[in-house]
């Protein structure tokens, strides 16, 4: 089985998810989002005042207004729904990406086998 970060964060979301069944979610750029997920923004936006790599968490969903509050060290940040691609979900990460950040505690995995790279994609087998 194939298995990346955009893997491990959907299957992550489902059981976590599940807590907030009662609440909007919003389909966009090809995540879930839903109260209560963890998410990274990954590109610098200065007027927000966040940045790549920065970590949040999603506070609420506005469906009719088309907009995601996500907090971000206690500090709201607003999202239109157009401006999603600038987050993805932070269930899993690579190591590239959390370098700079502290966690209590890290878990990767160990494979056997990694096919070869084609085109700057690599896949990993477990």
């Amino acid at each position: 089985m194939a298995f990346g970060t955009s893997l491990a964060d959907s299957r992550a979301e489902v059981p976590i998810g599940t807590i907030w069944s009662s609440s909007p979610w919003t389909i966009r750029v090809g995540w879930t989002y839903g109260p209560g997920d963890k998410v990274m923004q990954i590109a610098n936006d200065y007027d927000r005042d966040v940045f790549n790599g920065d970590l949040g968490v999603i506070d609420r969903i506005d469906v009719e207004e088309g907009e995601l509050t996500v907090l971000f060290d206690g500090r709201e940040v607003v999202y239109g729904f157009g401006e999603l691609d600038e987050l993805v979900l932070a269930y899993a990460t690579t190591i590239h990406k959390s370098q700079g950040s502290e966690y209590p505690a890290v878990v990767i995995p160990l494979v056997t086998h990694i096919t070869p790279c084609w085109r700057g994609t690599c896949s990993i087998r477990v």
